[in-house]
């Protein structure tokens, strides 16, 4: 390849990148808009948390289920085709959202947007995979993840401000819009290779397997052998389970209606927090240069972290002034919602290559299914507490709060029992030959 299609290649690699990148920052705004709406959609409905978290976590159970077959249709079907088609079914359930007219309605419509944007994420890293050479793999997927997450900067503070101005429906109908927009630009210029832009292949994108793969299902039994699959999967369900359950769901209403904030005050809050998760991993990455501790005891130091930060949201009365909350929501956002891409690492460098990206799916899945079943609890926390209300005190949000620093007490306690060295543990799993000493958590 001459050094002038090189360069126009590379410009066209990070222009699909771009475009890549605004369909996942959809994925991250519909993850979490509720929040912002939730005060409105509950006093038009007239429903209390209960049903609100039915509604809100019906948008994880098929963005998880959706891991599957992603990978699927993204090889045989192709990333274009796969993404701008069901971004289309993620812009008609936002649609549906905007116009129901009941909850059942709405949590058709949540469904419908997680089907969707379910299939944006694995078939996104599938192009990276061939646009880009391989030393820039991590970077793009990093990259990815980190601006793709603005996403949720969107559904905050923005967000609460266009709802202010053409209501929640008006909101939603925007995000329609958008989102067919994006379908449309995804349709138009991204190309699964290089080779379908007219470029020749420039590198060898896919590094030859030290081992084969073993059969899928003994794979996936001793991978759930493996200690790293059980702290790891325990720190996702608990961690990130807990901070979109919160984010997605309870963060706005209780600086509302718990601190007595108005919407804008609020939503600034919010996005603070936001900002926190999306600026988290690139923070966590420059320290991780300097500091030399293993990727277990990075895990175990934001829990700790993010166990000490929950404390106040214990108190039955506001505790921390309202100048302090948008510095303590941006540290809650970094520890809580920040150290992910860490405990992927963890996952990559513990699983010899011909198996991590299984272990990579089966582990990274519990963050959506500890998201959907941590809102569901914590609605019915909430409905037990004050049945068929739209409005809580803070006493009450204190009371289901307990339920989120016991899932932060576990994550500490599942990452400690992770740390060191254990016979059996992901490397003599693994070994084709049993051979091999077990790497350090």
């Amino acid at each position: 390849m001459s050094p002038h299609s090189s360069k126009a290649m590379t410009r066209h690699a990070w222009f699909i990148f771009s475009i890549l990148t605004i369909c996942y920052a959809l994925v991250s705004f519909f993850r979490t808009s509720t929040s912002t709406l939730a005060v409105d959609i509950m006093r038009e409905f007239a429903v209390g948390g209960g049903l609100m978290s039915v509604m809100s976590s019906a948008y994880f159970y098929p963005y998880g289920f959706m891991q599957i077959p992603a990978g699927i249709l993204s090889d045989r079907w192709g990333s274009r085709n796969t993404i701008a088609s069901f971004l289309l079914i993620g812009a008609a359930g936002s649609f549906l959202f905007a116009l129901s007219g009941s909850v059942t309605a709405a949590t058709a419509g949540r469904v419908l947007i997680g089907v969707g944007m379910g299939m944006v994420f694995v078939p996104a890293l599938r192009v990276i995979l061939y646009w880009f050479p391989p030393a820039r793999h991590a970077l793009g997927t990093g990259l990815i993840l980190s601006l793709g997450t603005g996403g949720m900067l969107l559904a905050t503070y923005p967000l609460m401000l266009l709802s202010q101005a053409v209501g929640w429906r008006g909101s939603m109908f925007a995000a329609t819009a958008a989102t067919v927009l994006v379908a449309g630009a995804t349709w138009l210029w991204v190309r699964n290779r290089p080779e379908e832009a007219g470029y020749a292949p420039a590198w060898v994108s896919i590094t030859p397997r030290k081992h084969p793969a073993p059969p899928l299902r003994e794979t996936m039994l001793r991978i759930v052998r493996s200690r790293t699959y059980w702290s790891v999967s325990t720190w996702f369900f608990c961690m990130y389970g807990s901070f979109y359950a919160m984010t997605g769901l309870w963060a706005g209403p209780y600086f509302i209606q718990g601190y007595g904030l108005d919407k804008g005050t609020a939503g600034g809050i919010l996005f603070c927090m936001a900002l926190g998760a999306v600026v988290g991993p690139s923070l966590v990455g420059v320290v991780v240069t300097w500091v030399r501790w293993s990727k277990g005891v990075l895990l175990l130091a934001a829990s700790g972290v993010t166990i000490l930060l929950a404390a106040p949201l214990l108190a039955d009365h506001p505790v921390l002034p309202t100048s302090l909350l948008p510095a303590w929501s941006l540290a809650f956002g970094i520890f809580c919602g920040g150290f992910g891409g860490i405990a992927l690492t963890k996952v990559q460098e513990d699983f010899p290559p011909e198996i991590v990206g299984t272990a990579t799916g089966m582990i990274n899945i519990y963050s959506y299914i500890g998201t959907a079943l941590l809102q569901l609890a914590s609605g019915w926390i909430m409905e037990a507490q004050a049945p068929g209300q739209a409005a809580y005190g803070i006493g009450q949000y204190a009371s289901m709060f307990i339920l989120f620093m016991a899932m932060f007490v576990t994550a500490f306690s599942a990452t400690l029992l992770g740390l060191g060295k254990s016979r059996g543990n992901v490397t003599d799993v693994f070994s084709p030959m049993g051979e091999g000493e077990t790497k350090s958590a």
